[in-house]
Formats: structure tokens, sequence, C-alpha cells
């Protein structure tokens, strides 16, 4: 059973925010000003000029569990998650070669959708889908979530219960 803290972390969550597991449910956060989060990360991202670093291990580590997954005929799928448009600018190179080095991982059997395509460029664009600098908000998750599922219904039909949209 899950039991609240009682502690207050001055530097991420207000009380109750935490549970003792490590859980943090950043929806309680209510003051979060997702537009002043995107718009410093960004800036700390241009200023520093630092890209995307790829752990060796971990990427070692999804390289051997995708093959591992293929090896036993399990059907693949993953996603670039959708970065705020304001994030995304601010790196655009540096995630370009991040997506050069994980793409391969995949074969055309594979299912890999990429969010931060153009055609995703008014949610990206939209702050009310993240909660702060890249964590999708209840409202955003929804969105995404229909989204897998529509497009696993036009790749595989596997979802029966859905429409096209992936409602129920």
């Amino acid at each position: 059973m899950l039991r609240l803290k009682k502690e207050h972390n001055a530097i991420t969550a207000p009380i109750n925010a935490h549970f003792h597991e490590g859980f943090h449910d950043r929806n309680l956060d209510k003051k979060i000003d997702s537009r002043k989060k995107i718009s410093q990360a960004a800036n700390s991202l241009m200023k520093s000029g630092k890209g995307i670093e790829i752990d060796e291990i971990a990427y070692k580590e999804l390289a051997d569990l995708v093959a591992s997954a293929r090896s036993q005929d399990v059907k693949i799928f993953a996603y670039f998650h959708p970065l705020p448009y304001e994030l995304y600018l601010a790196q655009q190179e540096s995630f370009a070669d991040f997506q050069d080095k994980i793409k391969p991982l995949f074969t055309k059997q594979d299912r890999v959708w990429d969010f931060n395509s153009g055609q995703y460029l008014s949610f990206r664009r939209d702050y009310g889908n993240y909660i702060d600098h890249a964590h999708l908000s209840p409202k955003g998750a929804r969105f995404i979530l229909k989204e897998i599922v529509r497009h696993l219904n036009d790749d595989l039909g596997v979802f029966p219960g859905t429409d096209k949209k992936g409602t129920t």
C-alpha cells in the first residue's frame, strides 16, 4: 500500500506530493508554469551548447533488448517523445543526431513514431500539453495515448473496440 510522505521537499515538491516508493505526481505541483520552464530549459541549452548525450551502456542495453525481442518474434513499437517546440529548436541538430543513432536499432517490421514531426507541431507549441520543460500534462498524455492507439489500429488493427481516433 502506498503511503504519502508528510515531509516537505523544497526543491521538487510540496507536502504530500511524494509516495514512499519514490513516485512523484507532478500534477500536484499546481504552481508550475510550463511556458516559463520550457523557456528556461531552452535558454540554458542554447547558452551551454550541450547536445543530447547518449549513455553508451544504456544504448547497448536498448540494442540488446530490441534484438532479444525481435529474436522471439515480439512486435516492437517505439516513439520519440514530443519535445516542446521551443526546447526542440534549441537542440534541433543534436536531436537529429540522436535520432540518427537510435533509428538504426529498428527495422521495417517495427513501428516507430516521431511525435516531433511537423504533423505534431501544434501539439508541441501548446504549453498546456506539458507540466514542465518536457513531461506531459494529463491533457498531453491523453492526446499522445490516443495517437498511439490510432497508429496501432491503422498499422495492425490491434484495438478492435476503438475507432480510428482511439476512442471507444
